[in-house]
């Protein structure tokens, strides 16, 4: 079962009670390091992904106005080549006709 910080400490401490002895204390010291260190660690990450998105997103934005935006990505295909997803089509390519064997209306 998951549980948040507050529900395991309080859990713990019920658990140690008025034992104050090294194991206990040791016990309660580990938790609540392993916890921070594992929300100091997930934060740090959290940044490094944001700093590195709100990089990009302001390059993306800047080269907006000098004409330098970067071509549409394509796909990679099996032979590790690139190949674009993006087909040209034209106006009537995008429109077919079907042929009524009943007769037009």
């Amino acid at each position: 079962m998951v549980t948040n910080y507050d529900d395991y400490l309080l859990s713990l401490k019920n658990y140690v009670g008025e034992r104050n002895d090294d194991e206990s204390i040791k016990i309660i010291e580990d938790f609540v390091d392993s916890f921070n260190g594992n929300v100091a660690v997930e934060l740090e990450e959290m940044k490094a992904k944001y700093d590195e998105l709100d990089k990009t997103w302001r390059d993306k934005y800047k080269a907006r106005f000098f004409g330098e935006e970067e071509p549409p990505k394509g796909n990679i295909n099996d032979n590790g080549s690139e190949e674009n997803s993006v087909m040209a089509q034209t106006y009537d390519s995008l429109f077919t006709t079907k042929n009524n064997k009943e007769g037009e209306d």
